[in-house]
């Protein structure tokens, strides 16, 4: 039985070093967190629209006879003033040779009234005639004065932006023709298409943030008018608002504008980033005693990067706003900005295969001893 004993001894040793080990360390994720306010937040609708075309507000270059475009001083886009010209013409060959027609007519005209009266005065033709002549030669020299008198230079007729000119130089233009459009500077008005059920909640005097979505300067103004009537191509009714000429958005230009129609001065709000989807539940991670919780809540306005919360929290409570996706219910976590990456060590040097002088004398027997005896520790 003796020789029972030390190997007894011997596992009673293994298990004491196995059972000292430590056990692996839980999961920990890295989050960002943000408290639960109470503070005023807006219910915005965002719609979509542009500048309304206002023909009240639009003036036409029109080309007085058949011509010829010669220059465009002032192309799409200009803003020009009052008198400023805007395209040169000069008369087309057809419409100096109708110049040059309607002149002879009117010599022809003049010279058949000079012949009537003197025919009258020897009795030879009636005061009727003399009257038909007279009003011929009068038609055949206003239709030669006014063919005369026709200006080719068009000037705006008022300060303005040049937003069509639909021909080029060179171009032969019929006359009557609109050559470019001006649009006067002045308060114009924006349509917006809005979801005909949403249209209810949208009264005059509500206030609208507008943004161009190319790109520009957000300004609030008011809206002025609600069409309830459906467009048969959009399917959305309509809803119009006043934006100031200083604003200097052209005719067309695409907008976004978000509708106030209800403000709330005490409500609880979440950072929108906090905010998670579940098969549409929405729900947030807080954070209690250091481990991550899901809660689900139901939300209400939203106004810009903040979201109304109904119900699920209170004022204080911790939310997680970065790092989410690295959490799940239960979850250790720390709370702080995401750990810089750490640059990887280098990897350790063989000095008996890295250096090709390492000892031929070195002691192999040695290096397998130590290995033996750390296996044993």
């Amino acid at each position: 039985m003796k020789w029972l004993l030390p190997l007894v001894g011997a596992g009673l040793l293994a298990a004491c070093s196995s059972g000292s080990q430590p056990p692996a360390n839980d999961p920990t994720a890295n989050v960002e967190v943000a408290s639960v306010q109470l503070g005023a937040i807006d219910e915005t609708l965002t719609v979509y629209g542009d500048i309304s075309a206002d023909t009240s507000l639009r003036r036409d270059l029109v080309a007085p006879l058949e011509a010829q475009i010669t220059r465009i001083s002032a192309p799409f886009g200009s803003l020009v003033q009052r008198g400023q010209p805007v395209v040169y013409l000069r008369p087309s060959p057809q419409s100096r040779l109708e110049v040059a027609q309607a002149a002879t007519a009117a010599t022809q005209a003049n010279e058949a009234l000079a012949r009537a009266r003197r025919l009258r005065a020897d009795g030879l033709m009636s005061d009727a005639d003399v009257e038909s002549a007279q009003a011929s030669a009068s038609s055949a020299n206003a239709l030669v004065g006014s063919l005369q008198s026709r200006n080719y230079t068009l000037r705006s007729p008022a300060e303005g932006t040049v937003t069509a000119v639909d021909f080029a130089v060179g171009d032969i233009i019929a006359a009557g023709t609109t050559i470019a459009q001006i649009t006067v500077d002045s308060d114009v008005r924006a349509r917006f298409g809005i979801d005909p059920s949403l249209a209810r909640s949208v009264r005059v005097g509500d206030t609208i943030r507008v943004t161009p979505t190319s790109g520009g300067t957000t300004f609030a103004t008011q809206i002025i008018a609600v069409d309830p009537i459906v467009d048969p191509v959009t399917r959305l009714a309509s809803v119009f608002a006043r934006v100031s000429g200083s604003t200097e958005i052209a005719p067309g230009e695409p907008l976004k504008g978000e509708i106030v129609i209800s403000s709330r001065p005490n409500a609880l709000t979440v950072p929108q980033a906090a905010l998670l989807d579940d098969a549409g539940q929405k729900y947030v991670f807080t954070v209690v005693s250091g481990k991550a919780k899901r809660v689900d809540v139901t939300i209400g306005a939203t106004d810009g990067g903040r979201v109304e919360i109904l119900s699920g929290l209170r004022q204080g409570d911790q939310v997680v706003t970065t790092g989410a996706a690295g959490v799940s219910d239960g979850v250790a976590v720390t709370i702080g900005p995401p750990a810089a990456p750490s640059s990887p060590s280098p990897a350790p040097i063989n000095a008996a295969t890295a250096s090709p002088r390492a000892s031929p004398s070195a002691n192999p027997t040695a290096t397998g001893d130590t290995t033996g005896t750390s296996r044993q520790q």
